[in-house]
């Protein structure tokens, strides 16, 4: 089974280049040289109780999750330029100052 490779495989980045290495080529240095494996992939194992999370059911809608969490990022950005967070002044007793009791 031969495979013949008529190009490397480049991986472009942000002003960085490197080659990427084939994973036939991978597998046999880890076995060889007997390292542990540092390459792994985030675990999304769920327990059945706890159901399926929007972020891993593949029938979600996810520009709809992107759109919840852009508004939070947006409200955010709103309240800390308008400094929402300050302290409210009390209100003066007595009820609106406006009324008038005739």
């Amino acid at each position: 089974m031969g495979i013949s490779i008529r190009f490397k495989r480049r991986f472009n980045l942000p002003n960085k280049m490197y080659e990427g290495e084939r994973i036939e080529k991978k597998v046999s240095r880890i076995l060889t040289s007997k390292e542990p494996i540092t390459d792994e992939a985030p675990i999304i194992h769920q327990e059945r109780k706890m159901g399926v999370e929007a972020q891993y059911n593949i029938r979600t809608d996810r520009f709809d999750l992107a759109i919840e969490a852009m508004d939070a990022v947006s409200k955010f950005k709103t309240a800390k330029r308008d400094n929402v967070n300050k302290i409210d002044e009390p209100q003066p007793e007595g009820g609106d100052p406006n009324t008038s009791d005739n």
